[in-house]
């Protein structure tokens, strides 16, 4: 799962706590707790297979992978347990999509308004049919780093 959190530019508090550092400001005020936040964002963002709490262990991600392959979670049940997971609200999130298909991950973006964050949360493989995206995948830098 990949979170990217963006702060809102048009303030001078709003610098990101990700942005590129020092390894010694890992520790400067504010950035472990955001970093945990992100944390309950990437999880959430596997939807109903974490809220029955089959992807917290090998074997039950397995068998909830193979659930959502067949079509057990509908869209609005992915939703819903991302909202009741990442404490988000309906009204907050701009677009998601929670069908894996070919290159076309699942993801969620919300707003953050508190943090004055825009997330794009993009889920893990949790189907077959999504392994192609993983073998293609390559990495790439995004915001300097």
């Amino acid at each position: 799962t990949y979170v990217l959190g963006a702060a809102a530019a048009s303030s001078p508090s709003s610098q990101s706590a990700f942005a590129a550092s020092p390894r010694s400001d890992v520790a400067a005020n504010g950035f472990l707790p955001r970093a945990a936040l992100a944390a309950v964002f990437a999880r959430a963002a596997y939807g109903a297979l974490m809220r029955q709490g089959a992807g917290d262990r090998v074997r039950g991600f397995i068998g909830g992978a193979a659930k959502s392959a067949m079509s057990t979670w509908d869209e609005s049940a992915h939703l819903e347990a991302f909202l009741e997971l990442a404490g988000a609200h309906r009204a907050d999130v701009l677009m998601s999509s929670w069908d894996e298909k070919p290159f076309e991950p699942a993801f969620v973006v919300f707003w953050v308004h508190k943090l004055r964050w825009l997330v794009l949360a993009v889920r893990g493989s949790t189907e077959w049919n999504s392994v192609m995206t993983d073998v293609a995948a390559d990495e790439c830098s995004l915001a300097g780093g």
